[in-house]
């Protein structure tokens, strides 16, 4: 088996809405260097709407070349995630919740 490219960890999850509906969110870790990156070649739009309180730095915005959004935090010279997906509130909360178990 290859290793991930870039060094990226994800996974994938199936979230049950109240309605009955399923949607698909996925997770990744990885080194901050290439969430950075780009980060530093968007404007402010493109990166979107600032999350206080998810580690050093974080931006949930609408996915480049696909629907649903895209949040991803930063811890400076550690780690970054990713979570992609349609409600805000769920990469919220999946975020929130891998943040407190990587610290």
């Amino acid at each position: 088996m290859s290793p991930p490219l870039g060094g990226a960890q994800a996974c994938a999850y199936l979230v049950e809405m109240p309605d009955g509906t399923v949607e698909s969110y996925r997770f990744s870790i990885q080194a901050p260097a290439g969430i950075e990156a780009m980060w530093r070649s968007q404007t402010a739009a493109e990166r979107g709407e600032v999350v206080a309180g998810l580690w050093d730095q974080a931006y949930v915005a609408k996915q480049f070349m696909a629907s649903g959004l895209s949040l991803a935090a930063v811890k400076r010279n550690d780690l970054a995630i990713e979570v992609t997906g349609e409600r805000k509130d769920v990469l919220l909360a999946i975020a929130k919740l891998a943040i407190s178990r990587l610290r």
